[in-house]
Parts: structure tokens; C-alpha cells; sequence
């Protein structure tokens, strides 16, 4: 992982345009889910739904946790370890798992379970939340692929 993480930076630096781009989409990538997560809640509280308890909770419990456990294990980032500038500023530390990442995909799989069209829209926004943390390098591989594997986890229970 040191290879792509050296490289992924080194090109970034050298194409300006690139990196610009990885760090709008870091930054934007996490707002279809301000729009989309509220409204879900909204939809199903005028609805009477039952799965409103369900698709305010998971999330909730979801968000406490990671932030809990991170703190706890208090992982270096990437660039806390490796000669590499991330793609904005960030704290060092606390990167297991990957927040953004846990949030977006289990907000993602409580849509799916109001609406299928909405829920593959909001996965497809979890990918590219993922993808841009891992590019930025704001997180390694696995702390992504935990995040998605705690989301999987907890929307089974």
C-alpha cells in the first residue's frame, strides 16, 4: 500500500487539475446525503412507517461507534506515517475506521429499505465518498473496508 499511496500523491502533485478535482469531490461527495438522509426521515415520519426508528437509529449508533472506537484505537493516517500531503487538512490520528465512509454507507442501506432507485443512487454516493478518502489519503484501504463491513454488519441486525 505504500507503493499506491506514493504514487497516487506524486501524481496529484505533478497534475494540479487532478488534485483540485479529488479534493472537490472530497469535499462534496458527503452532500447528496444532507439532502437525501433528511428527507427519507421526513418521508417516513409522514408516512407513519414503520422503519422510521429503524433508519434514525442504525446511523445514529453507527456514527457513535465508529467515533468511539477510533478514538480508542487511534490509528496514524497515511499521511501521519508515509511523505505524502493529503488532499485538505485534517487531524492526525483516528483513522479505523473511516467515518465518512461508515456513515455514508449505512445511511445508503437505510435508504435502500425505503427506496431501491434512492438506495442505489445514495451506494453509488458511499462508493465515491470511499474512494475519494482513500485518493485523498485521508485512509488506508482497510479502514474503508472495515467502515463498509461494520455498515453491512449493523444493517443486518
Amino acid at each position: 500500500m505504500k507503493t499506491f499511496y506514493l504514487s497516487i500523491n506524486q501524481y496529484l502533485q505533478k497534475h494540479p487539475a487532478y488534485r483540485h478535482f479529488i479534493a472537490l469531490v472530497t469535499k462534496f461527495s458527503v452532500y447528496p446525503f444532507y439532502g437525501l438522509y433528511p428527507a427519507i426521515l421526513v418521508y417516513l415520519y409522514m408516512t407513519n412507517n414503520d422503519l422510521l426508528i429503524e433508519v434514525t437509529l442504525k446511523p445514529f449508533f453507527m456514527f457513535l461507534f465508529v467515533t468511539l472506537f477510533r478514538k480508542m484505537i487511534n490509528r496514524p493516517r497515511p499521511y501521519d506515517q508515509l511523505p505524502i500531503t493529503p488532499i485538505e487538512e485534517h487531524k492526525q490520528g483516528e483513522s479505523f475506521p473511516s467515518r465518512h465512509s461508515a456513515s455514508a454507507f449505512i445511511i445508503a442501506l437505510m435508504i435502500i429499505k425505503v427506496s431501491l432507485p434512492l438506495g442505489i443512487f445514495a451506494l453509488l454516493c458511499a462508493i465515491i465518498v470511499a474512494l475519494s478518502r482513500l485518493l485523498g489519503g485521508l485512509h488506508y484501504l482497510s479502514d474503508i473496508v472495515a467502515a463498509i463491513l461494520l455498515s453491512v454488519l449493523l444493517y443486518f441486525i
